[in-house]
């Protein structure tokens, strides 16, 4: 998660990245390297708090294409540009998302961005896998820890002497499993 701050003496953005084990970074949009694709990507983070996504996609889309590969936020902006990519009905954005968390080993956004992915697609398995999997990198991540706690843990199958993969345990399971309280729970409620 970025956490906004307001630096009045230079009039510009910046940000506290959390990375974990209580050390935290900050991203100053004025930085020399930054200047641009940052902009665009913050500008992307407040459409997509306003719920706007195709301005979000738009922007993020902007950042991604900037920043070059060898880039330290490279994989930030590929997560979120994939995530609003599927959050606007385009499969192929999940792909940017796997694409970014393969080759990521620190943010635990980008493993938020593809297990809300997932999830959006359909795909419980696969979001609680990469849950895992982010709070591997970094555990007090709150998106992380806060989506987990939605989804919950896998449960005990219904009838223990038959596969977990039949359709019957499958069926079972479905019924039997809590709702959660949250209703039309959305990735806004993350940011």
């Amino acid at each position: 998660m970025w956490y906004q701050c307001n630096n009045e003496q230079m009039h510009d953005a910046c940000f506290y990245v959390p990375l974990g084990k209580g050390k935290n970074m900050t991203l100053k949009c004025s930085d020399h390297s930054l200047t641009g694709h940052c902009n665009d990507f913050v500008q992307g983070l407040d459409h997509l708090k306003e719920y706007s996504v195709p301005q979000a996609l738009h922007d993020f889309q902007r950042a991604y294409d900037a920043a070059p590969n060898d880039d330290i936020y490279h994989n930030k902006y590929a997560s979120f540009c994939g995530l609003a990519r599927v959050l606007t009905g385009d499969r192929a954005g999940v792909e940017l998302c796997r694409d970014a968390a393969r080759l990521e080993s620190t943010d635990g956004d980008v493993y938020l961005n593809l297990a809300y992915a997932e999830l959006h697609m359909k795909s419980r398995k696969r979001s609680i896998k990469t849950l895992e999997k982010g709070l591997y990198v970094d555990c007090h991540h709150p998106g992380l820890n806060k989506l987990q706690k939605h989804l919950g843990t896998r449960s005990k199958q219904v009838i223990s002497f038959i596969s977990r993969d039949s359709l019957l345990n499958k069926t079972l399971g479905k019924f039997s499993r809590k709702k959660s309280p949250v209703q039309n729970w959305t990735f806004q409620q993350l940011l």
